[in-house]
């Protein structure tokens, strides 16, 4: 009699199985922790807020109090905070609304439809902004609480008592947003810009390979630009990193623990530097996407010692995501030097195309296209060390 190993299902594959969910389980929520954590205070300002309304005061109408607090919490302090002073003017305003009218007119049909009329108006005020759609989502909930009412004096109780419970529940959420390990993304943000500079930095090597022995033809030139093209996108997410890092400072209480207030600056000028020196790229590939003529060996020169000057800008661009202020530039000169090679490599470009004669060559309206962008890229590193410079 032969013995079988067990199979993937069998007894020996059930711990292999178990370790291997239990590890995706791991991956997925590390991966996805914000979203987790937003998960949780939601649960736990409804739970919170649902058990002071019913629990402690006995709420006929406690629902609201837990509604409110979920729409309520948000990514950041700040968020809620804003949304919800919006939101308490928007539903004290629906709840108002509604009494005002039904006590004046009475109910029925068409006074319901003339306060959701009214509340849609009111809601439209850009003073609201999103929270506008909560005016007539106030006014339908309060026309049910008062025409079901014994008495008027009853109905205005009720009323007053669902701008205290959606008063608790924003409480009660903006509270939980503010006590529940609010996020400070500084890494993340930090994480971005040199994922970028160094997404750059790999560009201009490319482009400067593609130069290396003379003009490349129109397809290659097509695929840099296409190249730099898809750069916008990285650029454009920096900096909505950035925006969002800067937002969770804004009365959050962990700053008290991380000293002094992180500044952004210094982020933001690289983010500005490296997205010219994209729109550089570009204007360089368009220069380069034009019928193949021929070169001379001056020509070829000139356009290697333009790949040695995109080489440098490149190095430069690496090291400028690394820096981000001015205790950065004092720990060490490795930018000033890359931008200083980089001014050097420009300025013996600009040399080399009047010792070669290159003016008068055929194809010359492509090299002083190219020298303007040689100029402006250099320009833009220099700028930018200059602004990081003048942060300290």
């Amino acid at each position: 009699m032969t013995s079988q190993e067990p199979g993937p299902g069998g007894a020996a594959g059930g711990p292999e199985l178990l370790r291997r969910g239990l590890r995706s389980l791991s991956e997925h929520v590390r991966d996805h922790a914000d979203t987790w954590l937003l998960l949780l205070k939601g649960v736990v300002a409804a739970t919170l807020s649902w058990w002071i309304a019913a629990g402690v005061l006995g709420a006929q109408a406690a629902s609201f109090a837990p509604f409110s607090a979920v729409l309520l919490v948000h990514s950041t302090v700040s968020r809620s905070l804003n949304h919800s002073v919006r939101y308490l003017a928007a539903m004290v305003s629906g709840i108002v609304l509604a009494g005002v009218v039904i006590t004046l007119v009475g109910a029925g049909i068409a006074v319901f439809a003339l306060v959701v009329a009214l509340a849609l108006l009111i809601g439209q005020w850009r003073r609201l902004g999103s929270q506008g759609w909560q005016v007539a989502v106030a006014v339908m909930f309060a026309y049910q609480y008062f025409v079901q009412s014994e008495d008027q004096q009853a109905s205005w109780a009720q009323l007053g008592s669902l701008c205290g419970l959606v008063l608790l529940g924003s409480v009660v959420g903006v509270g939980t947003n503010l006590v529940l390990v609010p996020p400070l993304r500084y890494r993340s943000a930090e994480h971005d810009v040199r994922a970028l500079s160094r997404s750059v930095a790999n560009c201009l090597d490319e482009f400067a390979e593609a130069v290396d022995d003379g003009l490349p033809s129109r397809d290659r030139a097509q695929e840099l630009w296409s190249r730099a093209q898809d750069l916008q996108g990285l650029a454009a997410s920096a900096r909505h990193g950035l925006d969002d890092a800067a937002e969770t400072q804004r009365f959050n209480p962990r700053k008290l623990l991380a000293g002094a207030p992180r500044s952004f600056t210094g982020h933001h000028y690289t983010v500005n530097a490296l997205t010219r020196v994209i729109n550089e790229l570009q204007s360089v590939a368009r220069s380069l996407d034009t019928d193949d003529e021929a070169e001379d060996e001056p020509q070829r020169r000139w356009t290697s010692s333009f790949g040695e000057l995109l080489s440098a800008v490149g190095e430069a661009c690496r090291s400028l995501g690394e820096v981000h202020s001015a205790a950065d530039l004092r720990d060490g000169g490795e930018l000033a030097d890359r931008v200083e090679r980089a001014r050097r490599c420009g300025a013996e470009l600009a040399e080399r195309r009047v010792a070669e004669g290159i003016e008068t060559a055929t194809p010359w309206p492509i090299f002083r296209a190219l020298t303007t962008d040689a100029r402006r890229l250099v320009d833009d590193l220099i700028s930018a060390h200059d602004d990081l410079k003048r942060l300290g």
